[in-house]
């Protein structure tokens, strides 16, 4: 069955259409890449990207549109839509496109500057209590070990002289003996 010269017509339309969605996506990428000052591999693979998703949409045109058959109207289309609009609109697109993107960026900068030097100053004075709490958490260890040592010492004298509160030395209470006169 074959397809009529309005349908050939119209599938032209569609497809320089598309040229032109592709072009204004390519546009928007670029304007990523300018922004993020890439290099040449985040380039290529913002490249890459964009191909693939070119690709894509064209197989999914061609299969939506086109019932599956690639005709060289199609690409024709998809080509002349893609020149008309980077000829033409694009460079309002693309310098709009900055325009607006860097009023958001620096409207988001002057927003979050405030908090980024506020995150900045509590930082600091966070830092400061830290170093008072370690400096205090240290003088009490030191402390401690100090009062540990000391401990260690006393025990130390007193089982060499072997006697220990009224204990002997392995533990057990002396028993005084009781007298029996007095009970």
């Amino acid at each position: 069955m074959g397809i009529t010269v309005s349908g050939q017509t119209l599938e032209f339309l569609n497809s320089a259409v598309l040229g032109a969605a592709l072009a204004v996506f390519y546009d928007v990428l670029r304007v990523v890449r300018a922004f993020t000052r890439a290099g040449r591999l985040i380039t290529a693979l913002i490249d890459g990207f964009f191909w693939f998703c070119a690709v894509c949409a064209l197989f999914f045109f061609v299969l939506t549109v086109s019932e599956g058959r690639m005709r060289w109207y199609v690409l024709l289309g998809v080509f002349c839509g893609g020149f008309f609009y980077m000829s033409t609109i694009s460079v309002l697109f693309y310098g709009a496109l900055r325009v607006i993107i860097n009023v958001i960026v620096k409207s988001i900068v002057f927003c979050v500057r405030p908090l980024y030097i506020i995150a900045g100053k509590t930082y600091k004075k966070a830092r400061a209590v830290k170093r008072r709490i370690i400096i205090k958490m240290r003088a009490k260890a030191k402390l401690r070990a100090m009062k540990k040592e000391e401990k260690r010492k006393k025990r130390i004298t007193e089982l060499s002289s072997g006697v220990k509160k009224g204990r002997m030395y392995n533990g057990a209470k002396s028993k005084k003996k009781k007298s029996r006169i007095n009970s």
